[in-house]
């Protein structure tokens, strides 16, 4: 193995002398010499793509850096992975592109153009999920960078495939950015295409409400009642919107349901029971700690219990709010 290793390199060094006199014929032959007997020969790929290139040969000279680049990606910076990618691209080799600029990304990770054209490149070959997970990840790499999540809502928004989980996540991003409206705007098309989804429903909750959105907000809870009548939650952030617009009276009432169909479902057999309408004694109230404060585990055992009935938040901002 090292005899071979070393005929290898003998033959590199030997089309190094020829390259050095412009013998580019015979530097080419030394070099593919050198890497039939060692494929793994980066140093001899590389040289052999400045010969090609000094001689014209524009494509092989691209397929040799790739070559190269595959086997020591950490030889080259970034931007020059992204000049590859982009030579592979006009080449008609999406492929090998990607490989390219996924290194760049790799090394660099703001390289916003870069998610963009692997994007545009996934979307081409019908890879949706992929291309939407390339756009995801440049807001996650630079989450105060607007323009990526531009692009991000961009392609959720376009590929009719798009799921309840892909709008979630878009809302959350968009939320991070404390860009509420539009985070709003992506939890409700996830409610839509998925009535039950638990989180977007949980995520409204704690997301920033303009007075302006309240009546939007407002249809579209009882309308999500209308097509799920027994689901908890669509219930209590009705109850949570007319709050905030004053009808208290009827946000009681959104409450109590909210409560009763969250009891139903939990333990059915309480549907049997004659509710009174009038209770004996008012109910006992259980403040299990505050917020960050580990309650999460104790807030899930306590809401096992049918004597319990859990808020519909776990976490409330009454002292800060009133």
């Amino acid at each position: 193995m090292k005899i071979q290793l070393k005929l290898a390199k003998d033959h590199a060094n030997r089309g190094s002398l020829y390259a050095q006199q412009q013998q580019w014929p015979e530097a080419i032959a030394c070099y593919e010499k050198a890497i039939a007997i060692d494929p793994k020969f980066a140093g001899a790929y590389r040289n052999l793509a400045r010969v090609f290139a000094k001689t014209g040969q524009q494509d092989e000279a691209t397929e040799c850096w790739y070559q190269a680049l595959s086997l020591e990606p950490n030889w080259a910076k970034a931007e020059e992975h992204v000049k590859l990618g982009n030579s592979l691209w006009s080449l008609g080799k999406p492929d090998q592109a990607i490989t390219c600029y996924r290194q760049a990304i790799e090394l660099k990770p703001n390289l916003l153009q870069v998610y963009y054209r692997l994007g545009e490149i996934l979307q081409s070959q019908g890879k949706m999920e992929d291309a939407i997970a390339s756009y995801q990840q440049a807001v996650e790499n630079n989450p105060r960078n607007h323009q990526a999540m531009n692009y991000y809502r961009q392609i959720v928004d376009s590929n009719p495939n798009s799921s309840a989980k892909d709008y979630h996540q878009l809302g959350q991003l968009l939320r991070g950015q404390s860009r509420f409206k539009e985070a709003i705007e992506s939890y409700q098309k996830a409610i839509e295409l998925d009535p039950c989804f638990k989180r977007a429903y949980v995520d409204l909750q704690y997301t920033w409400i303009e007075s302006e959105q309240l009546e939007q907000l407002i249809t579209f809870y009882r309308q999500c009642i209308k097509r799920q009548p027994d689901f908890p939650l669509a219930w209590g952030n009705l109850g949570d919107v007319l709050t905030e617009q004053g009808q208290l009276q009827e946000a009681i009432s959104c409450y109590q349901t909210s409560a009763y169909k969250k009891a139903v479902a939990s333990h059915p057999n309480l549907a049997e029971v004659d509710w009174k309408p009038k209770k004996e004694h008012g109910p006992d109230f259980v403040i299990i700690g505050a917020a960050r404060s580990g309650t999460s585990s104790l807030y899930m055992y306590l809401s096992r219990y049918p004597q319990i009935i859990s808020p519909h938040k776990k976490e409330l901002n009454f002292f800060s709010k009133y």
